[in-house]
């Protein structure tokens, strides 16, 4: 069994066995699969609390509310006073075959001020952070675009 430590997200799970927890990071495996057994079901989710992090997320698809996305996009992001990043995670879908956090981009928010030079570097290292599919709902390059793009779009209409 997996225990969380403070502001970690993740399920619980139920099964033969018993109840087991497990982090959300890492509980996507590949496409179509997880960490779930055939036996268990799904009983909870823990999401953190608050604790002044701003979030939002986003969804881009041809029809808003009934097609798969071409790119997910969640945000979580704490700044002190002086506008430096004291937590962040940036997490997308449909930029891989599971969802996946941008983590280098993360590592280069992290401890930072945030300001317009380092948004663009961030958008810029969000363009190259992924090797998303081309496919008929949008190609490659479109894809890395909206990344970089949605991150901005967050900071501008939530941190400025």
């Amino acid at each position: 069994m997996h225990s969380c430590v403070h502001g970690c997200s993740g399920t619980r799970r139920a099964g033969p066995d018993g109840p087991r927890n497990l982090p959300i990071d890492g509980y996507f495996l590949d496409y179509r699969k997880t960490q779930r057994r055939p036996d268990e079901l799904i009983v909870a989710v823990t999401l953190p609390k608050p604790d002044g992090r701003i979030s939002a997320s986003y969804k881009i698809a041809k029809r808003q509310t009934d097609d798969i996305s071409i790119v997910a996009a969640s945000y979580a992001i704490r700044l002190d006073g002086e506008r430096r990043v004291q937590h962040v995670r940036l997490a997308y879908g449909g930029v891989a075959a599971i969802p996946k956090r941008a983590t280098r981009t993360e590592a280069l928010l992290l401890g930072e001020v945030l300001g317009d030079a380092l948004v663009e570097r961030a958008r810029a290292m969000l363009v190259e952070e992924f090797a998303p599919i081309s496919d008929h709902r949008a190609d490659a390059d479109y894809r890395r675009a909206l990344a970089g793009n949605l991150f901005a779009k967050f900071v501008a209409e939530k941190l400025t």
